[in-house]
């Protein structure tokens, strides 16, 4: 039988599809050595498996298909290098959320919780998902490389046109990049961005935030704080 944190432990993994070891000794606010033993012992019972993906890192954990059977949830055999860093700095991205706009957990979405919400099993579908969905209204989009700039305009009028999503909130790495998406915005109210750094440990060490023409750094990140957006109109009518 698993103990209370120990199926909490589970279905975080769940939230993500792997995570790092150091990340769930964050969530379970434990030092390495104490989330170690616990994870040698889950693994010992066939929950889990630890993968030394990268040398210069951790162990990543990822659950087994008996655990995968008990949540209902598809579990990946091996982590996508091609990814990695994007889905690893995701989770702490999570955290970094949680902890400057003092949202509860349960109000934010991964993108894995939310394809399954939706029914989408191949991660080549033409529905869109965003990393992280908050409230059910605000969409985090985290983007580390450069995509087609059709592809970004078409995302970026799918959020436009959504009246469920209130606020998009780009996090970026590339000064480039952002100005990019931000100039295929047209300065919609609806998006807002950050720039960040990281420091060896891949957590944030610096947040600023875009606006017109400049960054300003920042210490809170705001997200529940919505937009006022005018509505649409058509002719004499507004809707």
């Amino acid at each position: 039988m698993l103990k209370l944190r120990d199926l909490e432990i589970v279905k975080f993994i769940a939230l993500f599809g792997y995570i790092e070891e150091r990340q769930l000794a964050i969530f379970c606010n434990l030092g390495l050595t104490q989330i170690r033993r616990i994870l040698q012992r889950l693994e010992s019972d066939g929950y889990i498996r630890l993968n030394k993906v990268l040398i210069k890192s951790g162990s990543y954990v990822f659950l087994t298909a008996t655990s995968g059977k008990m949540l209902e949830v598809k579990v990946p055999t091996r982590a996508n290098l091609n990814t990695l860093f994007h889905d690893t700095l995701l989770v702490d991205l999570y955290f970094y959320i949680l902890n400057n706009d003092s949202i509860e957990r349960e109000l934010i979405k991964t993108d894995k919780q939310l394809r399954k919400e939706f029914g989408i099993f191949n991660a080549n579908a033409q529905q869109r998902v965003c990393d992280l969905l908050i409230n059910d209204e605000i969409a985090v989009e985290l983007e580390l490389s450069e995509k087609p700039k059709a592809k970004l305009q078409e995302i970026i009028n799918t959020y436009i046109i959504d009246d469920n999503i209130k606020l998009v909130c780009y996090f970026l790495q590339s000064a480039h990049l952002l100005n990019k998406i931000y100039t295929l915005t047209q300065d919609h109210p609806k998006f807002r961005f950050y720039l960040f750094e990281v420091d060896e440990n891949r957590q944030f060490i610096k947040m600023q935030q875009h606006t017109p023409n400049k960054l300003i750094n920042i210490s809170k990140l705001n997200l529940l704080q919505l937009p006022a957006i005018e509505p649409k109109r058509f002719g004499n009518y507004q809707f």
